[in-house]
């Protein structure tokens, strides 16, 4: 994401305070799902893109040794699942080019982690997943493979 709905003093406070972040994460996607049930599209789209900023920092923060390879999975799931609730909330706005910037600056940061997992093959592997999971996030088919609109 290009535009930052964070400062950095909050991102570095984040960073450094990932059990936190893990419930102001929580937080704001509940914001956001309030916000889109009441038909704030453009307020959800803000408080989802605040969630994904969050769940960046918290896969970017220096790893305690206690924390297992299941939180640092679920972080990753989450990182990647909000990445796919904005795209599908700028799409259904209109704004094709935001989706796809969301999903491929997502596969960049994936991707760019990595190798930080190597001798963690458990959570390479789900990180790799994931980035194919949002190669895969295409709206689905106006038409079918023999050329007839769906309905």
């Amino acid at each position: 994401m290009r535009s930052s709905f964070l400062s950095n003093k909050y991102k570095q406070w984040l960073q450094a305070n990932p059990e936190d972040a893990r419930l102001q994460r929580m937080q704001m996607q509940e914001t956001a799902n309030r916000f889109l049930e009441e038909g704030d599209e453009a307020s959800a789209i803000h408080c989802s893109a605040q969630a994904l900023e969050i769940a960046q920092a918290i896969i970017q923060s220096l790893r305690c040794p206690e924390e297992g390879t299941t939180l640092i999975s679920q972080d990753f799931i989450a990182y990647g699942a909000l990445a796919i609730y904005l795209a599908n909330h700028y799409r259904a706005a209109g704004e094709k080019d935001a989706a796809q910037e969301i999903i491929h600056d997502a596969q960049q940061q994936l991707m760019a982690l990595t190798p930080l997992y190597a001798s963690e093959p458990q959570v390479a592997q789900l990180i790799q997943a994931i980035v194919q999971s949002l190669s895969d996030d295409r709206p689905a088919p106006k038409t079918g493979p023999d050329g007839h609109m769906l309905h």
